[in-house]
């Protein structure tokens, strides 16, 4: 049997037309988030800081509005702030990817010598390419694959999509993130699919949920492989359980989001459309517990349910609240 997403990623790594290249993704791939206790995402207007313990919101910053200051000086006193208010190993993600040059020249370093300090204790500064690669979100909406690229995929899924095995004109198809954007999906490019705009839609963001018959055998496999990277748990933090899911891109290292109730609603990241995901460390699988009900396990397509349902109709939480207690 041709296996063709092989032959997809083969030819795009041929071609080196890849959106995302693989050595920027595996430095980032390698890191341990155990290390770090605070996550800061450093923009061009506002930064902020979030704890890896429980995922709170530790600060919120503007840019230091110094005049006397270029604006790589300004977001470094911002990572520098950061710095302090975490007191500890952070993990820091910069929007505004030429900053990071600035910050490797030998120029910057020998006058602000805080950055070797940081770095030595501990901290890490990458950029935004290598971040949403890792952990997705944040990745716009309307950002589109090269022609090229959507070329390549079209002709090697055999101008088929991978879901109803429908056959696809060249100038009638679309390209469907098999981890959804809005669940953390990259835009690596294992993470495309060439699908009909019927099933794109349909499939939506939907992770555990999606039921359609006649599957075709290439959409299968990935929807699969799909639900084997997803699973919910809850975890005592201090005196309460909290609702957190263990998540991983198509070869990415796994990680947990976990979430918050902001307006009565459940949400893993602080923002319903895109947003920063609450990424925290597990150091202890024995720590995660299942999410039953009178002894029964509860499937992770009940909860996926639930968490739409209440983010979309915004009705009552009342049943996750029970699972928690």
């Amino acid at each position: 049997m041709i296996d063709y997403r092989q032959k997809i990623i083969d030819k795009l790594q041929t071609q080196s037309k890849l959106s995302l290249s693989t050595c920027e993704f595996q430095e980032i791939n390698d890191l341990n988030l155990d290390q770090f206790n605070a996550i800061g995402y450093m923009g061009n207007k506002f930064s902020y800081v979030y704890s890896t313990y429980d995922g709170k919101l530790l600060h919120k910053m503007s840019v230091m509005g110094d005049k006397n200051l270029s604006h790589v000086e300004k977001i470094f006193k911002d990572i520098e702030q950061t710095y302090q208010i975490a007191n500890s190993k952070v993990l820091i993600y910069i929007e505004e990817d030429y900053v990071i040059y600035d910050l490797r020249n030998p120029n910057f370093r020998s006058k602000f010598t805080a950055l070797n300090s940081m770095e030595n204790n501990g901290c890490k500064i990458i950029k935004s390419a290598q971040y949403h690669c890792r952990f997705g979100f944040k990745i716009p909406t309307n950002l589109g694959l090269k022609d090229s690229d959507r070329k390549s995929i079209y002709n090697l899924y055999n101008h088929r999509c991978v879901y109803c095995n429908k056959k696809l004109r060249k100038d009638d198809f679309q390209i469907d993130h098999i981890v959804p954007k809005n669940e953390g999906g990259n835009n690596y490019y294992k993470n495309w699919a060439l699908t009909c705009e019927e099933c794109n839609e349909d499939k939506n963001n939907l992770i555990f949920s999606w039921d359609r018959n006649g599957l075709a055998f290439k959409g299968r496999m990935y929807l699969i492989k799909l639900t084997n990277n997803y699973h919910f748990y809850k975890i005592k933090i201090g005196n309460d359980y909290r609702l957190v899911r263990k998540q991983k891109n198509f070869d990415f290292k796994a990680y947990f989001t976990i979430y918050q109730k902001v307006n009565n609603i459940y949400v893993n990241r602080d923002n319903i459309d895109s947003g920063y995901q609450f990424i925290i460390n597990i150091t202890n699988s024995i720590d995660l517990e299942e999410i039953t009900e009178n002894g029964e396990k509860i499937d992770n397509k009940t909860i996926e349910n639930i968490l739409v349902t209440q983010r979309i109709n915004r009705c009552s939480t009342n049943k996750i609240d029970d699972w928690l207690k």
